[in-house]
């Protein structure tokens, strides 16, 4: 899979690199994508300020969160696919529950923004 500049997403074969589809939802460069474990989920984070949920199987957006105000660096989901960690320019990691497309906890560092973050299995 490869984030583009347009806002679109390219989903490539693993094994020939052929291209397999484009998501379209976002309208500016999009800088992280993370699949679930399954691979049947996708989180995207842009510069437009969202991050999306995607069903891989249909191209669709399942859900759109809103809420940092700068560019998106950085997406992770949890193993469950119950939450969405989103790191941003405005120095914040965001939790969100899929369920209710709400933060339920802000972390906040006011000397950097976080460009990788991750969820560790319990």
């Amino acid at each position: 899979m490869a984030g583009l500049l347009s806002g679109s997403i390219m989903i490539l074969d693993a094994a020939t690199g052929a291209h397999v589809s484009i998501l379209s939802g976002h309208t500016r460069h999009v800088r992280s994508l993370a699949f679930s474990l399954g691979g049947a989920l996708l989180v995207s984070g842009s510069d437009d300020c969202t991050i999306r949920f995607w069903d891989i199987q249909t191209g669709g957006v399942i859900r759109t969160f809103y809420g940092h105000y700068g560019s998106i660096l950085s997406v992770s989901i949890s193993l469950d696919c119950t939450t969405i960690a989103s790191g941003s320019r405005d120095n914040t990691i965001w939790l969100w529950d899929v369920g209710t497309v709400e933060c339920h906890h802000i972390i906040e560092e006011h000397t950097s923004h976080f460009k990788s973050i991750g969820f560790r299995k319990n």
